[in-house]
């Protein structure tokens, strides 16, 4: 469990003498039946289609048990300007009841499934954080004169995610006008709602001339390493998020990241020693902090020091054998 699955992507492996095969996305009868596995562990964004309904039913009939992860929640993330299939609520609904086991990857995600579905929290769900690969610790950290792009106190501003309303990017801009600092955000990820795309732009034409904002569409991997490598400050201001990885990857490469407390990995950020959290929409809070870290570069430096030590537990290596307790247990269930 050491890579980045991508979408439709599917691997297989042996443990104690029983087969598990990682899934991402999709539909999982016919891996079922290619690899008749013991376990089919599935990772999935919110549910659109009939993956729940079919899955259960195969998996069962196969004889395997069916682990899925959940890195979405339909319900909530339409309350927040996230579009959705109409229909895709019922067939999340079908998914967390399907499965065997539901991992959360946040104590906050599995809270805000079972009020969202009015549905009881079961003995036998999880919460699990998503790992990273040692990837993302192999290329040192943005504290390096070689990586900086501009001098301090200016600020490289970098935020990893979808632009969609309930990412929250709007509130970093809003921030960024506020603050009385220099520099740039730079926006990371695929624009899905093209009106609030538009509606950034117009806020970015308001921010003064020593603020620029820029937006780079979907990154590679590399690529995002790359932009998390060159700028000094990571900010991903959610309105809700059960746990955007980006955060802990920008950890990984030393940024103390500034989070809302609306997002599940906040629950691994110290406010104050290991990065910054806000309420949501607190863009006065996100103003200050952004003029802190402008006035005290060294200080922001040390706490991602911190937040870089923190990610390392959550690479996959240590991650995975949390993942191979469940399946253990599951497979001594059944026998």
């Amino acid at each position: 469990m050491n890579s980045r699955l991508t979408p439709g992507g599917r691997q297989s492996w042996d443990l104690d003498g029983f087969r598990y095969v990682r899934y991402w996305v999709g539909w999982g009868g016919r891996v079922l039946r290619d690899f008749q596995p013991s376990i089919l562990q599935t990772f999935s964004t919110t549910a659109t289609n009939a993956v729940g309904i079919w899955t259960a039913a195969t998996a069962h009939r196969l004889g395997a048990k069916w682990v899925d992860t959940v890195l979405g929640l339909v319900k909530l993330e339409s309350e927040y300007g996230y579009s959705h299939r109409p229909q895709s609520f019922l067939f999340e609904r079908q998914r967390l009841r399907g499965s065997d086991c539901t991992v959360f990857p946040s104590a906050f995600a599995r809270q805000a499934a079972s009020e969202a579905l009015e549905k009881p929290l079961r003995k036998a769900d999880q919460v699990i954080p998503l790992g990273i690969g040692d990837e993302w610790f192999d290329h040192g950290t943005w504290d390096s004169p070689a990586t900086r792009r501009s001098p301090e106190p200016r600020l490289d501003v970098v935020s990893v995610g979808v632009i969609a309303p309930h990412k929250g990017q709007d509130i970093l801009l809003d921030a960024f006008k506020r603050a009385n600092v220099a520099g740039r955000i730079r926006f990371v990820g695929p624009e899905r709602d093209h009106h609030y795309g538009a509606r950034l732009r117009g806020m970015a034409g308001n921010l003064g001339s020593s603020k620029t904002v820029e937006y780079t569409g979907f990154l590679t991997q590399a690529q995002t390493i790359d932009e998390l490598k060159h700028a000094n400050v990571f900010a991903l201001l959610s309105r809700f998020d059960v746990f955007p990885s980006a955060v802990v990857e920008a950890m990984a490469l030393g940024h103390a990241p500034i989070v809302t407390r609306s997002v599940g990995v906040s629950e691994l950020v110290a406010d104050g020693t290991s990065g910054y959290i806000v309420e949501d929409g607190d863009a006065d809070a996100v103003a200050n902090i952004l003029e802190e870290i402008a006035a005290n570069p060294e200080a922001h430096r040390l706490k991602g020091d911190r937040a870089r030590a923190l990610a390392r537990e959550l690479r996959w290596p240590i991650i995975a054998q949390r993942y191979a307790a469940i399946y253990r247990d599951l497979v001594r269930a059944a026998s």
